[in-house]
């Protein structure tokens, strides 16, 4: 529990002191960070929902497009005596525009996705999904998304160290041409993340 514990201090300390934050500003983003923290303590705690594992990410687009994530995920099925799985993840994440940092120029995003996850070795695995996900405002910076649907796709790498999970992946957002314009957007992200 104490690498746990470091977990939770240290994902405090990043969502405290990113760009754009100033020390005593309250705002949407201040009050989103805070109230992250909040859950994650008493979800790492409790587990109330009974996820097999949760993480926090951060990303960034090549638009200067920062992200954060909460992502829960909930095992379900193995396959080839446990060398694929398939496991169901449900997040939250908060964009923000890092050209014109305000709440004004931010969205918020679930996200749905069937993972499936390729064993490469004992704590590596591989893993990709096509998800739903939905948008709380239809464009951020000068990416227009045409509507408040999209479809996700991501590529990770997982690390496992005994329960905490290191990822670092890539993740697509499109809504494949169901609205116009859909100019998509790229994320590059790590995720610190623990398992039950």
């Amino acid at each position: 529990m104490k690498c746990g514990k470091l977990l939770i201090l240290f994902s405090f300390i990043c969502l405290l002191f990113t760009k754009g934050v100033e020390a005593f500003e309250v705002s949407e983003n201040w009050i989103w960070r805070i109230s992250l923290f909040a859950f994650l303590s008493t979800e790492l705690a409790t587990n109330p929902i009974n996820a097999d594992s949760f993480s926090i990410e951060f990303g960034r687009s090549k638009e200067a497009i920062e992200m954060y994530r909460l992502r829960l995920n909930f095992n379900y099925k193995s396959y080839f005596d446990g060398k694929l799985k398939l496991y169901f993840s449900f997040s939250y994440s908060k964009w923000n525009n890092l050209k014109n940092y305000s709440d004004k120029d931010a969205n918020n995003v679930l996200d749905f996705n069937p993972v499936f996850s390729l064993k490469l070795s004992k704590n590596v695995f591989l893993c990709y999904s096509s998800g739903l996900s939905f948008f709380s405002a239809n464009h951020i910076g000068t990416k227009k998304f045409g509507g408040y649907f999209s479809f996700n796709h991501f590529t990770k790498v997982l690390f496992k160290i005994k329960k905490l999970l290191l990822k670092l992946g890539m993740q697509h957002y499109s809504n494949n041409g169901i609205f116009y314009p859909n100019d998509g957007i790229n994320f590059y992200f790590l995720s610190i993340g623990w398992k039950y």
